[in-house]
């Protein structure tokens, strides 16, 4: 039995993992629509897939529906996933299945190299199958998992490329780091702060040649291809962004993020909420309480041990540590209200942990090869995933007051507008709507946003857009919109619908 499990151990992992997100209704979060938590975040991801489908697929000129003063044009992270999910759609339509089905699939192959890294560093498919579950129990990890953003598919790169990178030398072999550099370019692409583990393995590297030969110069020499390999990685990445940054300048756009938000912009007062957010707010995002106290108490004991040995894995933790550290410190502005930041600390987590653990079954051997614990390890699998069940219902079922409050009424407007006779590539002002592009999801029509709290809305926006804007859409419970020289078209749901009288081209009425 043991025999047959330890040549089947990927399959069983698979099984397992399966259904446990079967149990945990994965087979509805995959078809479900932009909902819940970041529903902002959610939709410009599709804004993206839209626009290349709308602009003929030129995959170096993305944008969104939010046409700012560049009529769409707009980048962020590498859009290969974006471009990707745009040429499927075309084939078998249903955007939202499919790119939540391709960041699932990229972290699905993810979780199964954490396994297999697991099963080669503790030697026990017990504990590497439990650990590894363990780990993945988390309600960020499983939520963005199966999500638009791009950052758990850069999570699932860097898994497999930390596995590739040190599977030789787990197994004593000459390392090759050819595919590992590989998965951690794409990574960085979809997020440029994965970086760090790129260059925290390479550095772990030449750092653990430099004691072992004593020499500084020759160990340069021996790592002069993977500094090579890493400056390469390095030097593809920052051209993409360098590019985005100035396709955004070019278009005067500014909807996405692209420089750093570190600490040290910040008073002390916002330093103290954020703070508050991550060890409370956040807090019960991470883990089951206790499942997390007791990984706590595992890694720090097995740390204890293992930095008083001056071995490999405790120079890729500690250059890790000091990675992960300069990226909390240069983007600490973001945990406020973005939870997702936090998957670019899970391999540290996840390495860091297997590596004392590691150490804690060699201090301990025989009692580590006992049942007991490995029930223990199999039972806390089981706490931590029902409690995830719960907070990932949580997730998909809350609604915000301020990013979500039109949605009820947005759902089923595109059929609306189709009956209306009114083109697809008609432009809208929307009032009353908070968000970039959340709106114009289920309009599936791109305009502009202007949020009530701009003063004199109409002078400032309205009159400026007369030109290019078609139509306007007052969202439900917005009264301060002067509609006088605006045609009253029809309402849905509340959501009243203008013509621009002053639009100049030729329009179905």
């Amino acid at each position: 039995m043991i025999q047959w499990l330890e040549n089947n151990s990927g399959k069983v992992f698979l099984f397992l993992l399966f259904l446990i997100f079967f149990l945990l209704g994965f087979q509805v979060y995959l078809f479900l629509q932009p909902i819940g938590l970041h529903y902002v975040r959610q939709t410009d991801s599709l804004a993206f897939v839209d626009f290349y489908q709308n602009n003929g697929f030129n995959f170096f000129e993305p944008g969104g529906w939010f046409l700012g003063d560049s009529d769409g044009k707009t980048a962020g992270e590498f859009p290969v996933l974006y471009y990707l999910t745009a040429i499927l759609d075309d084939f078998f339509g249903f955007k939202h299945v499919v790119l939540r089905a391709i960041t699932f699939s990229i972290s699905i192959i993810g979780f199964y190299h954490l396994f297999k890294l697991s099963k080669l560093l503790l030697k026990d498919v017990f504990y590497a199958i439990g650990l590894t579950l363990l780990l993945l129990s988390s309600t960020v990890i499983l939520y963005y998992s199966v999500n638009f953003l791009p950052d758990a598919s850069a999570l699932g790169l860097t898994l497999s490329a930390y596995y590739f990178g040190l599977k030789n030398h787990l197994k004593g072999e000459k390392i090759d780091l050819k595919k590992a550099m590989i998965l951690f370019s794409f990574a960085g692409l979809l997020k440029v702060t994965f970086l760090i583990h790129t260059i925290a393995l390479v550095s772990a590297l030449f750092l653990d040649d430099w004691k072992s030969i004593k020499s500084f110069k020759l160990a340069l020499k021996n790592n002069a291809r993977r500094f090579l390999g890493l400056t390469l990685v390095v030097l593809i990445v920052s051209s993409w962004y360098i590019y985005a940054q100035w396709y955004n300048e070019v278009n005067n756009s500014n909807v996405f993020l692209t420089r750093i938000l570190p600490i040290w912009e910040l008073n002390s007062a916002k330093i103290g909420r954020i703070w508050l957010a991550v060890r409370h707010d956040w807090f019960s995002a991470y883990y089951y309480q206790t499942t997390f106290h007791v990984l706590l108490v595992l890694i720090l004991l097995g740390l204890f041990i293992r930095i008083r040995q001056l071995s490999f894995f405790s120079i890729l933790l500690f250059v890790l540590s000091i990675g992960t550290s300069a990226y909390i410190l240069l983007f600490f502005n973001q945990f406020l209200d973005h939870d997702y930041y936090m998957l670019n600390v899970a391999p540290f987590l996840f390495l860091w942990t297997l590596f004392s653990i590691q150490k804690l079954m060699v201090k301990f051997n025989p009692y580590s090869n006992h049942f007991i614990p490995k029930i223990l390890v199999f039972l806390f699998v089981g706490l931590s995933f029902h409690y995830a069940s719960f907070k990932l219902k949580e997730r998909y079922t809350s609604v915000s007051e301020v990013h979500e409050k039109n949605v009820s009424s947005l759902v089923g407007i595109d059929a609306y507008l189709d009956k209306m006779k009114i083109p697809k590539n008609a432009k809208f002002a929307l009032i009353g709507e908070e968000n970039y592009n959340g709106a114009f999801y289920w309009m599936n029509r791109s305009g502009w946003i202007a949020k009530p709290s701009i003063s004199g809305l109409k002078e400032k926006m309205l009159i400026n857009r007369q030109k290019t804007m078609e139509y306007v859409m007052v969202m439900p419970g917005f009264e301060g919109f002067d509609s006088n020289d605006f045609p009253f078209l029809g309402v849905y749901k509340g959501i009243k619908i203008y013509r621009n009288s002053q639009f100049t081209e030729s329009d179905p009425f």
